[in-house]
């Protein structure tokens, strides 16, 4: 009788274990929900009324052309800037419905890289910063899914955009240890090393001054997990930021 009783309250205990860590579960997951939810409220809020106040203004008659000039350029920046919010959500839900291997082919990366980084340099509005392309390769053939990669790596660089006001942004590419690293470098504003694994959860931004969503970088990791690869925070870079996608190289 002893035993069965010892055995039952232990029984009850682990039981009591259980439902209090599910609790706390339950607890982070609404707690999560409504960190998303604040901060979707305030991203689509701040382009919305932009876009609402200047298109209220542009109907003014008693504003002159002149004052009116600017106006169609931030109506079009803040509806691109809700139009990619909504495009981040859309996407994350899209990946994180499956852990799948995305559908692959052989392609030589080094190309690839080149044109995103080349269209970078043309999109950018600010001559102190200088697109560089690193590679001691002449081609470099990966089996991997080229639509997501460029969705990664043209979003690493937006990042390095974003954070870097004079200087570098690099893409380097090279084989290390079997493994092709696609390497992004800037010259920017830098992360502790501490935030190097943060920075990879959801709805996680070191800045709550810069626009977005804290989905970019979350997004990424479940792309490259797909890919079959992984990236990561190179922390012993200190000039800025240095972002690495590792994928399985040819064998």
């Amino acid at each position: 009788m002893t035993k069965r009783l010892k055995a039952t309250k232990e029984a009850l205990i682990l039981s009591n274990k259980k439902v209090a860590e599910e609790s706390e579960r339950a607890k982070a997951s609404d707690r999560m929900k409504t960190e998303f939810l604040q901060s979707m409220c305030h991203e689509i809020r701040t382009p919305l009324n932009a876009i609402c106040g200047f298109s209220t203004l542009l109907l003014n008659e008693d504003l002159s052309r002149e004052d009116k000039e600017e106006f169609p350029a931030i109506i079009e920046k803040n509806s691109n800037q809700l139009t990619e919010l909504f495009e981040d959500i859309l996407q994350v839900s899209d990946l994180s419905s499956s852990l799948e291997l995305f559908p692959m082919e052989r392609v030589d990366v080094l190309p690839v890289c080149v044109e995103i980084l080349d269209a970078c340099r043309d999109r950018s509005k600010n001559p102190a910063i200088a697109y560089v392309f690193e590679s001691a390769l002449d081609k470099c053939p990966v089996t991997t899914n080229v639509q997501y990669l460029q969705r990664v790596v043209e979003h690493l660089l937006s990042n390095a955009a974003k954070f870097t006001t004079t200087g570098i942004i690099r893409i380097s590419l090279a084989v290390v240890e079997g493994k092709v690293r696609i390497a992004v470098s800037d010259t920017g504003i830098g992360i502790p090393a501490e935030k190097a694994e943060y920075i990879f959860d959801r709805f996680t931004k070191l800045d709550d001054f810069m626009p977005g969503t804290g989905l970019g970088l979350y997004s990424c990791r479940l792309i490259i997990t797909r890919l079959g690869g992984s990236i990561y925070l190179d922390t012993s870079y200190h000039d800025g930021a240095c972002f690495c996608i590792d994928l399985p190289g040819e064998a």
